[in-house]
């Protein structure tokens, strides 16, 4: 008769200190625990974490982050944010979607799905969006008080008509819109 013998291994932190990692393994059959340090177990598995979490010497921080939505192969049409042009809408009377937005942001790209399925499926309801960049614009993100990136603000004109932080629902985001699209100012 064979025995198999089952063992599970845990890497887990033990004691306390530094350089205390502990490589924990149990023996179901004899129930017996035995402790190692994980440096000795596995050391190109402690060195390959240990330089993973290194910064990578000649290349910007974020040099593989994606910049904008411009670069993710969506077909939604957006204008950097810009005082200038949002004023410019403003006097305009335009329906502007100010869209704080992180490349690396699901519930941003959830948002930027909700609004390109609006767009193609209302193709004659005009909206501009300006994207303000959560990482790097945070100017921008302070004078709309956006608390974090997904954040969507709804204009027509000088009006705010919606804020929202994290909505993803295409419902919600198309009756938002075609709440502001459809206004007609009291005369």
């Amino acid at each position: 008769m064979a025995v198999i013998e089952k063992s599970i291994t845990v890497a887990a932190p033990y004691g306390s200190g530094k350089g205390r990692e502990t490589l924990i393994s149990m023996n179901s059959l004899q129930g017996r625990y035995s402790m190692m340090p994980i440096r000795k177990v596995f050391p190109s598995l402690f060195l390959f974490l240990l330089f993973s979490l290194l910064p990578v010497h000649g290349l910007p921080a974020d040099s593989t982050r994606e910049k904008s939505s411009h670069t993710t192969g969506t077909t939604l049409a957006k204008e950097p944010y810009s005082h200038e042009r949002f004023e410019q809408l403003q006097s305009q009377d335009a329906v502007v979607v100010i869209d704080v937005h992180a490349a690396w942001c699901p519930t941003c790209a959830k948002q930027q799905a909700a609004l390109e399925s609006y767009r193609e499926i209302n193709p004659d309801k005009k909206f501009i969006i300006l994207e303000i960049d959560f990482d790097t614009q945070k100017d921008f993100v302070r004078h709309f008080r956006a608390p974090r990136q997904s954040t969507l603000l709804i204009y027509k004109g000088r009006e705010q008509f919606w804020f929202s932080v994290g909505e993803t629902r295409p419902a919600v985001i198309t009756a938002e819109l075609d709440k502001a699209i459809t206004f007609k100012p009291r005369s």
